[in-house]
């Protein structure tokens, strides 16, 4: 979609020139398929915690589902190349600032609601398990690693606000450095897959890291055209091969 009324393709990103958003006379048109895609996404999250009230953790085909907490967070990080930065200008202040304080808006969210959980939930006496958040053990866990009890009742509700906070986040910053080298993006997304890597190597895994890097992975196919990503969806048979390959793992 034209951003700059004077041309017939959306600016390079990486092209040292201050514009102000983009101004058109006619409502920007809204992508049909990414619009179904987040909408299934949602249904299928409602699905999954219907299963988990209604049948409970033993369920055996929660394994069909367990791309969808990945699915979130890469296309949140699709949007911010291919939806967010194309409006604005690459050295304009505003495109940092707002992603910054998106991610902080996030954050402060997650922990608002999890204080409330953690001080009205026994209050009311409904008999759930309620962790001591403030405990500092729990407070890494929590922020830095990712790696919560799976056992025991939920150490932290609405987890992947985290990570997803921390993208954009990450992404202001990388915004900046974008303004003097283009493959900021490139380059830390794969500092992130090799500490995956390294961590895996030493029997250790931080989900928080494996998410933000999904979410990164995610903003590097947003600077690909749309068109080609439309041409590559059409290979159905190759989205089929990449699921199962993904469920077999």
């Amino acid at each position: 979609m034209p951003i700059n009324a004077n041309s017939e393709t959306p600016p390079n990103f990486s092209r040292n020139t201050t514009l102000e958003p983009a101004v058109s006379s006619s409502k920007p048109q809204r992508n049909a398929a990414l619009d179904f895609t987040k909408g299934a996404l949602v249904l299928l999250m409602v699905f999954y915690h219907w299963v988990n009230y209604f049948i409970g953790p033993e369920w055996e085909y929660y394994k069909y589902l367990r791309f969808l907490t990945s699915s979130f967070i890469f296309i949140t990080g699709f949007l911010i190349s291919n939806a967010y930065l194309p409006k604005y200008s690459p050295v304009d202040p505003r495109v940092p600032k707002r992603l910054f304080i998106r991610g902080l808006k996030l954050l402060a969210i997650f922990i608002a609601l999890n204080l409330v959980r953690t001080f009205v939930v026994p209050a009311l006496g409904t008999g759930a398990i309620v962790h001591n958040v403030l405990d500092p053990s729990n407070i890494f866990a929590i922020f830095v690693s990712g790696n919560l009890p799976v056992v025991g009742g939920k150490l932290a509700s609405f987890s992947i606000l985290v990570p997803i906070s921390y993208l954009l986040m990450l992404s202001a910053i990388l915004v900046i450095l974008h303004k003097k080298y283009k493959y900021s993006f490139h380059v830390f997304c794969a500092l992130l897959l090799l500490s995956i890597v390294v961590l895996a190597l030493t029997k250790m895994r931080s989900p928080h890291i494996e998410c933000v890097a999904i979410g990164m992975l995610g903003v590097l196919v947003g600077f690909i055209p749309i068109r080609k990503i439309d041409g590559l969806l059409r290979h159905v048979y190759m989205l089929a091969f990449a699921y199962a390959c993904y469920i077999i793992r």
